[in-house]
């Protein structure tokens, strides 16, 4: 409703709406409804892309600071040592999801023995 019939309908005799202005008024209301959930949809959708883009930003800026380190660790061991060996990227504690030859023959002895 907008407020000129709103202020006028406060300070003066309400005529009833007829039925094609009660029409027309539900039709504008639909029309102002469609045209703000379109706008919300809209804005989500460019906060979302602007989040997007920033995380991406974060995630470029971190893998960029872990290069640097990188390098830099790898110059002071050059520097310090005259060499660098790269670290062990396995856990270290002979923990390994890969299987050896010794689970590989206890799997192939355990098949064989359940199946007689």
């Amino acid at each position: 409703m907008s407020l000129p019939k709103f202020l006028a309908g406060m300070f003066g005799p309400r005529t009833p709406p007829t039925p094609q202005q009660a029409a027309a008024d539900r039709e504008a209301d639909a029309a102002s409804a469609r045209a703000t959930a379109v706008q919300k949809r809209e804005a989500a959708a460019e906060a979302k892309v602007a989040a997007d883009r920033a995380v991406e930003r974060a995630r470029a800026m971190a893998e960029a600071r872990q290069r640097e380190a990188s390098a830099r660790e790898i110059r002071e061991h050059v520097e310090r040592f005259g060499c660098w060996y790269p670290r062990q990227a396995h856990g270290g504690r002979g923990l390994s999801a890969r299987p050896n030859l010794r689970d590989k023959v206890a799997a192939i002895f355990e098949a064989w023995k359940s199946a007689r």
